[in-house]
């Protein structure tokens, strides 16, 4: 038996044995962390995950004001500005980005407020996001994403704040500066 047969006989192995210790567990979840998949270039099968969607929001606190955005798409509410860390893209530049295409502002001194991970976080599917304080500058426009920004007074935030961005401000409020 030539390799590449042999590396492909040991993969579809792997995967058999794969799936029969799934049977084994109990619950959906662990049935919908696993995927088959064919390789694009030999066509073999492969096991692919469902991982968590990472994306990158930024805190800015000025004057003792958060800036929030209003959420043009479901689901809707008031939210930090953030998104979806591009392909090739790193956590900082996403956040940076995130903040000038939703506010036309410009992000400075990025500092890791943490890392938010609960399953359920995003009502839409598992996400995980890199929060970051940041000081911004320029002017305020809504853009992009958001269909207006405003900075809320950090005792007079509005009740309908999106995912855990509630959460979120707390900590960052917590860091000094």
């Amino acid at each position: 038996m030539g390799s590449g047969n042999r590396r492909y006989s040991e993969g579809l192995t792997r995967i058999n044995k794969a799936n029969e210790a799934r049977t084994q567990l109990p619950g959906l979840l662990h049935l919908a962390m696993e995927h088959l998949i064919y390789c694009p270039a030999c066509g073999g099968p492969v096991l692919g995950y469902n991982n968590p969607f990472p994306t990158a929001d930024l805190v800015a606190i000025q004057e003792r004001q958060v800036l929030l955005i209003l959420r043009k798409n479901p689901p809707s509410g008031w939210a930090l500005p953030g998104g979806f860390i591009d392909y090739g893209e790193s956590a900082e530049d996403a956040a940076v980005r995130e903040l000038q295409e939703e506010t036309g502002l410009y992000a400075a001194n990025l500092r890791l407020v943490g890392v938010y991970s609960r399953f359920g976080r995003d009502p839409r599917f598992h996400t995980l996001t890199v929060a970051y304080r940041a000081e911004v500058s320029g002017a305020l426009n809504a853009g992009d994403d958001a269909s207006d920004a405003r900075w809320f007074p950090l005792d007079g935030l509005p009740d309908n704040i999106a995912f855990d961005h509630r959460d979120i401000i707390r900590d960052a409020c917590l860091l000094n500066g």
